[in-house]
Order: C-alpha cells, then structure tokens, then sequence
C-alpha cells in the first residue's frame, strides 16, 4: 500500500487558500445544560479548542480543574459525582471510627508509604493533533512493572479488590489518573478492609446528570465486573490470551501490556472491542498505533475510535481490515469503502485538516475504493465540510455525541 504524493485539481487546491482560526466556542453551544452545571462543577466560558479537542476549564468543589476533551469530561464529572459521595459518606462518626481502627492495623501504614500506581499519569498531551499532523505531513514531504499493576502487599491483604469494588459501585474507574479521587477510594477501602465500616447498597448511588455518563468510556457491564473482579495482572493474562487467538504478534502484546499510559481498564475495553471485530485482519497495525501514544489523552483518541470502529462493523457494513495510513487507522470494509474514524471534538479547516484529507484523498490501498469517509466522533466547521467534499471525500459526523448539544 502507499500514498501517492500528486498533485490536487485546482478546485480543490483552491481549498487551502482559506483557512479558519482556531475555534473559540461556549460551552452552552456545545453541552446540554446539565452538564455545563451541576452541583459540584461549572463549566466555564470560553472553551478554546486545541489539538481538535475542546479544552474545558471547571470550577469545582474542589478547586478549577482543565480538562482536554470530551472523553475525558464525561469521565472527570462522573468522577465529582463520586467524590462527593465518597466525602458524605466520610463524615459519619461509623466511618471515622472505622479509619481509626484501619490505621492502627500494621499493614495500614506500609500502605501509605507503596506506590501510588497511578500518580505518575499527570501529563497533558497533545491527542488527536499529533496523531492527524502526523498523518498528514507525508503530503508535504512528499515484562517490566507496569504503573497500573497492584503493590504486591496491598493484593495479598485485600485491600485492592475492596478498592475496586467501590468504584465498581461508584461506576469509576479504579485507575484513575485523578489524584482527589484516588485518596477518597483509598481511604473509604482502608476503612471499609481495615476497619470494618460497611458499604450498603444505596450507599454510593450515582444520580443526576452525570451519572449516566460516568467515565465516558461506554463500559458495558461485563467488562465493568471483570476490571472489578480481577487484578491487573489476571486482566493482563486474559487480555493476553485474546489477543493471542487474533493473531497478534508477542512484541506488539508486550508493549500493549506494559504500556504506563494504558491503564488496566484501557487494556480491557480495547481488547475486548477488538476482539468483537475479528476476523478482521490489522489489528497488530492498531496497536502498534496505539502504542505510539505517549499520554492519557492520546490512550484515550484511540480508545474512542477502536468504539467508533466496533460501532461500524456492526450497525453499517463489516470491518475488512484495519489499515495504517501514517500513524491514524484507516478502515477496509466488505463495501470496499475506505472509513477514517476520527476521535474529534470540533474540527475546523485548518493546515492540518488540508494536509490530512489530501493524504486520504490520494491513498491507495490494494483494492479497488468506492468511497472514501470520514467518520468523525463530533462536530466539524461547516467550511470543513464543504472542503472536504470538495475533496471528494463523504463526512459522517456527530459519530458519537453523549454529551453534546
């Protein structure tokens, strides 16, 4: 397969003439209103987009937050939800006498001096730019322990799987990279493994608007109580032994399985949903894709668009393969369409947007394309639209939209 560097009709050269300035948007243009405030959070204007991922900045309880992309909204106002909880739970005098007796137990302390297995996940990283200029600048050329994995001492004790059965009822994620939430999991487990304080069912219930979008990740149940029921390390075998039966190839597995971006629920519902796209040939190409990614942020585009892919296969027409058409995954499907899913939250015709649809444009793979999409998990600039079918190409936006407007 390669990408053919000719050159454009006029007409369509004519695109790169105009570009747009980067968008600068409302919240209130973007979000249905109960998102944008609730009792814990608001979200507060403007919201700049970078990278072609809404950056949002949030006043809440616990002091402003930014939070860069949708993904990762859903998942951070699910996740104040769960705080709050946790924190009303923590005032009763049951709790604190629970914590207590936790803390007087030897194993408490050597506790707070392991590991945090997720602290180290702080960095904000570029998304889906990195990945589409990457994809792009052809045309203007021409084993170890991972940070997710449970301190051996916590494990044996206990204490991990009562942490992970509280998220399970929180719906969050137990690996999270959000360090309040993190402390309040850890200590309502200290007190609920340490010192017997008791979690009723009703106790964390979830309501309210975010509730219905906790971690934004569209975790269906089963994989849910298998990240609740298993610790990283039994995640990691089963996760390997699915991708063994695809085919994958052990230096690819590895560094998926040992990857300190790719938290154990990342691995899950990536696996899993590439697993319900077999027989599909490419899935080594994805992960070698995926595991290019050097943040949360970037785990997390590729997470949304292997959902994207699954959603495709199965509600408009099966996955062939999936392809590397410079570092994005490109789809063949039964159709002999040419799909590029894009985890975007807002795009706008921009230099990179011109250079990325000219290398889709004049991709060509080895068969015989009838139609060249892009499948794009939010909203594009109505210019976007016009150059890109200018361009010959088919948009299908507004992919994947729970939370937008």
């Amino acid at each position: 397969m390669t990408i053919l560097a000719t050159a454009l009709p006029p007409e369509a050269r004519a695109a790169t003439e105009s570009y747009e300035n980067t968008a600068i948007l409302s919240a209130s243009d973007l979000l249905k209103a109960e998102y944008i405030r609730g009792p814990y959070h608001e979200i507060l204007d403007p919201v700049p987009t970078a990278g072609f991922a809404n950056q949002y900045t949030l006043r809440t309880t616990w002091g402003n937050h930014t939070v860069r992309g949708n993904d990762l909204l859903a998942q951070r106002l699910g996740e104040f939800e769960a705080i709050a909880k946790l924190e009303q739970a923590s005032k009763s005098e049951e709790f604190e006498k629970a914590l207590r007796a936790a803390a007087a137990k030897p194993f408490y302390m050597a506790g707070q001096t392991l590991q945090d297995p997720v602290g180290t996940a702080k960095k904000v990283g570029s998304g889906a730019m990195r990945f589409i200029r990457r994809a792009g600048e052809f045309t203007k050329r021409g084993g170890e322990r991972s940070a997710h994995t449970d301190n051996a001492a916590q494990a044996v004790i206990g204490f991990s799987k009562q942490k992970r059965e509280i998220a399970y009822e929180l719906k969050v994620d137990p690996y999270t990279d959000n360090p309040t939430l993190q402390q309040h999991l850890d200590d309502m487990a200290w007190a609920s493994f340490g010192g017997g304080f008791v979690v009723r069912v009703g106790t964390f219930a979830v309501g309210g608007a975010a509730g219905g979008v906790v971690s934004g990740l569209s975790t269906a149940d089963d994989i849910a109580k298998s990240i609740r029921d298993n610790s990283p390390n039994d995640l990691s075998g089963a996760n390997r032994t699915l991708l063994e039966e695809m085919g994958i190839d052990p230096a690819t597995i590895d560094a998926f399985l040992q990857h300190e971006a790719i938290s154990p629920t990342n691995q899950t519902i990536i696996t899993r949903k590439l697993h319900d796209i077999r027989p599909a040939a490419g899935c080594t190409e994805f992960l070698k894709m995926l595991n290019s990614s050097q943040n949360t942020t970037e785990v997390l585009f590729f997470q949304r668009i292997i959902l994207m892919v699954v959603n495709y296969h199965s509600e408009v027409s099966p996955v062939k393969q999936i392809l590397n058409l410079n570092g994005l995954p490109a789809l063949h499907l039964s159709n002999n369409n040419l799909v590029v899913p894009l985890s975007v939250d807002y795009g706008w015709w921009s230099e990179e947007a011109d250079r990325l649809s000219e290398a889709i444009a004049n991709y060509e793979p080895e068969f015989e394309v009838t139609k060249r999409i892009i499948y794009v998990s939010g909203t594009l600039s109505p210019l976007a639209k016009e150059q890109l079918t200018k361009r010959g190409l088919v948009v299908v936006d507004n992919a994947h939209t729970p939370l937008y407007r």
